[in-house]
């Protein structure tokens, strides 16, 4: 059997790179950097544990539990695919869709967690003023500005898009 290579079309990758930084980069640094620089030192170790916690677990999902959470989605639609077409013991089908469903809600309960956990500490720096994020705010609009209309002239220049994506 050969291996026959799907054509794709993308963006070229220097456009990738920078909008990626200019969208995802620069206002998660700046967001850390603003509350690294809090006037209150309990803050700033709380804020940095919990940033730290935010990083460890994102990298977890990405690489560790990433194919561990594809198998339980791809078990998860043959269950909901059996049952539906009558295909097996209903009772065992039942069982262990409602065992799998507990893993995955464990994974969203985390993920809620964490980052519902980043976004209270943020609210609660924010509110109590140990974070100032004005100048924060003027800046990340300025590089989504920036990003967005770097993408727009791209497209309006006409130039092709590639599968390779390079130029």
């Amino acid at each position: 059997m050969s291996h026959v290579k799907i054509k794709k079309l993308k963006y070229p990758l220097w456009l990738n790179i920078v909008f990626l930084i200019l969208t995802v980069v620069v206002p998660i640094g700046l967001f850390i950097y603003e509350g690294c620089c809090s006037k209150s030192s309990s803050f700033r170790i709380t804020f940095l544990g919990v940033i730290t916690l935010v990083i460890v677990w994102i990298f977890m999902n990405k690489f560790i539990f990433k194919n561990y959470k594809i198998k339980l989605l791809t078990k998860q639609q043959a269950l909901e695919h059996d049952y539906s077409i009558d295909n097996g013991n209903p009772e065992k089908i039942r069982y262990l869709w409602s065992a799998n469903e507990k893993l995955l809600y464990l994974f969203n309960i985390i993920d809620i967690i964490v980052f519902g956990g980043l976004g209270a500490l943020a609210a609660i720096g924010i509110s109590n003023r140990l974070m100032e994020i004005k100048g924060v705010i003027l800046i990340m609009a300025s590089v989504y500005v920036v990003a967005y209309t770097m993408k727009f002239i791209f497209l309006m220049s006409g130039k092709e898009v590639d599968d390779e994506g390079d130029y």
